[in-house]
């Protein structure tokens, strides 16, 4: 009876330890993802293998006229637009590819690829990439001003930096 008794013990014992590492785990998880400024990213450069084929810029599909797409009454033409955006992290110049599909002056759809080799850098792309097409699909272009998305700080920069660009060519 004694022994049961001390291995009841020794089991809660257990659980318990195993609690407590759990809940330091998740909690290092959740700070590591609330970090909102990558300017206190301090991670070195280092080059990362190229040989990666999920860095490719998106081709852009043409227009389905075969004039070049009328004005619409929000003032940008109808079609598919990519630019590249540019800004500056602790890493240095990054730059992001974006391609949007514009209808009456309505984002119709969005695609986002980093371009950053800096894992810190490259973190923070993923991160805005994983929730930015919520903050721009189905949005007029000119309501469109990210500023932080999942986290991200500065890549919303050069998303918007490629978003006045690809304004700019859709104009009227």
């Amino acid at each position: 009876m004694e022994s049961d008794q001390s291995s009841n013990k020794t089991s809660k014992y257990i659980t318990i330890a195993g609690a407590v590492i759990l809940l330091g785990v998740v909690g290092t998880a959740v700070a590591a993802f609330k970090q909102e400024d990558e300017s206190a990213i301090t991670t070195p450069i280092r080059k990362e293998d190229t040989s990666d084929t999920t860095n490719t810029v998106p081709t852009a599909p043409a227009p389905t006229s075969p004039t070049a797409p009328a004005a619409t009454e929000s003032g940008y033409k109808d079609g598919a637009y990519s630019s590249t955006g540019t800004y500056v992290s602790p890493a240095g110049q990054e730059e992001v590819d974006i391609t949007l599909t514009l209808q009456g002056g309505v984002v119709a759809s969005a695609v986002f690829v980093g371009k950053a080799t800096n894992p810190g850098s490259v973190k923070n792309q993923g991160l805005f990439k994983a929730g930015f097409e919520l903050q721009v699909v189905g949005k007029p272009i000119d309501s469109i001003n990210l500023t932080v998305v999942n986290g991200s700080s500065l890549t919303p920069k050069g998303f918007m930096d490629a978003l006045m660009k690809i304004k700019a060519e859709a104009k009227a």
